[in-house]
């Protein structure tokens, strides 16, 4: 199988398992077969030498039939399968579900314990075939089991989002959106959603902790609530401690000015 033929086969039906699993579609194939289809050959056969000669630099080898046929056969690969592969639907159809259900989409960790319990039955299928794919040893696949190969995992992977996000919607390419948004757009506007969260969540904190009182002194002890009440202990000196000091008391209570003074005769050593 040519390289081309095994890139689009294979990721039509990666693509197609994919779509399918996730919306629970029981029909075998919700992406038109058209899809990255075998017609595609004819426009790439038609596109490919004359990229290869832009490439070299040959712009002067290219004639004008040739040239006029690969861009005929560019658009046609990008405009019909932008068409029958539903790109652009079904990526709006995507990021709307998941705007509009935000518990399920962005805050889905606080309904996870009970979709997976929900579903815990595919979601043991699907991880016991996933964990199979990851061991098996395929280095001596045919293009096809290679391409069936590639198709379990991404139905696998659709399957297992589906049951712990618990989306329960079908495809339904007709449903109408607001406005285009782009990825970009919508990753701004998921983190505004969390943000926002956040953000009422801790409000709703402060709103619980204590009020100070600033009509009432702060500096006075037992009048303001807000000011920690500390009982400090008393330590009594004991007598025996009183006669070890003696005439001066404990040196941490003498008066600075009435420390005794000692004069010293002046020393000769020498």
């Amino acid at each position: 199988m040519r390289t081309l033929d095994f890139l689009r086969k294979a990721n039509y039906e990666g693509y197609n398992a994919f779509v399918k699993n996730w919306y629970g579609e029981t029909d075998a194939h919700p992406i038109s077969e058209q899809c990255l289809g075998d017609w595609m050959v004819e426009d790439f056969d038609n596109f490919w030498p004359v990229f290869k000669k832009l490439a070299k630099g040959h712009w002067y080898d290219i004639a004008l039939e040739e040239a006029s046929a690969a861009v005929d056969g560019l658009l046609n690969i990008l405009y019909k399968n932008a068409s029958e592969c539903k790109f652009h639907e079904i990526k709006q159809d995507m990021i709307w579900t998941c705007l509009e259900n935000t518990d399920q989409c962005i805050f889905f960790a606080n309904s996870f314990k009970e979709n997976s319990t929900d579903n815990i039955m595919p979601l043991v299928s699907k991880g016991f075939d996933l964990f199979e794919l990851i061991n098996t040893d395929d280095s001596c696949f045919s293009d096809k089991q290679l391409i069936e190969e590639y198709e379990r995992l991404w139905s696998d992977f659709g399957s297992i989002l589906r049951s712990t996000y618990g989306f329960e919607g079908h495809l339904d390419l007709t449903k109408k959106h607001p406005h285009h948004m782009s990825i970009r757009h919508f990753i701004k506007k998921v983190i505004t959603i969390v943000f926002d969260e956040i953000k009422a969540e801790a409000t709703e904190v402060i709103d619980v902790l204590p009020k100070p009182d600033f009509s009432q002194p702060l500096g006075h002890w037992g009048e303001n609530p807000m000011v920690p009440q500390i009982d400090f202990p008393i330590f009594e000196q004991p007598e025996h401690q009183e006669q070890a000091f003696g005439l001066f008391g404990r040196p941490d209570e003498m008066d600075f000015m009435h420390l005794p003074k000692f004069e010293f005769p002046d020393l000769h050593l020498f």
